[in-house]
């Protein structure tokens, strides 16, 4: 594998205050207030389908994974980047928030899969790929260090602008 990052989105903290959440519902439902339960089941559930964004590079394929599950992946083929480059965004403003999002970066529509902070890279592909609900063919992978994975994409013979 020439490249892997793991974007988690909540923190020890987070689990800490789950597993104090869990306690006092379970305590709850012995007194017969079952309202809780939804809410354990939900702060169970969310994090198991958005806690971490996986990107992984391997010599034939980008792979990128929203949770824990592996039900919300991509994979793209390397051979289908034809340009990489590290860019600034505003998760907000140019695609409503963090996430698997679609909206508009440098007046084109683009894909954005991102956990949190604004760096990340924009891939230019030469095949359409379907984001949340539109195809387009520019990707932008919110990560951590973009100089990393233009590296690893460079290693591998993808063309880059760094």
């Amino acid at each position: 594998m020439a490249y892997r990052e793991e974007i988690k989105f909540f923190s020890k903290t987070f689990y800490l205050i789950l597993g104090a959440v869990v306690i006092a519902s379970l305590y709850f439902q012995t007194r017969g207030i079952s309202a809780v339960l939804p809410i354990v089941i939900l702060a169970v559930i969310i994090p198991l389908l958005f806690g971490r964004l996986l990107i992984s590079i391997s010599e034939h394929t980008l792979h990128i994974q929203f949770g824990y599950t592996g039900l919300m992946k991509k994979d793209i083929p390397v051979y289908a980047i034809k340009d990489a480059r590290i860019v600034t965004y505003k998760p907000l403003r140019q695609f409503g928030g963090w996430g698997i999002r679609c909206g508009t970066f440098e007046g084109m529509k683009t894909g954005c899969y991102s956990m949190r902070g604004d760096r990340g890279v924009l891939l230019e592909l030469t095949q359409n790929v379907r984001v949340c609900i539109t195809k387009t063919d520019r990707v932008i992978v919110g990560v951590n260090s973009p100089e990393k994975m233009i590296s690893a994409l460079g290693a591998i013979g993808t063309r880059v602008n760094a």
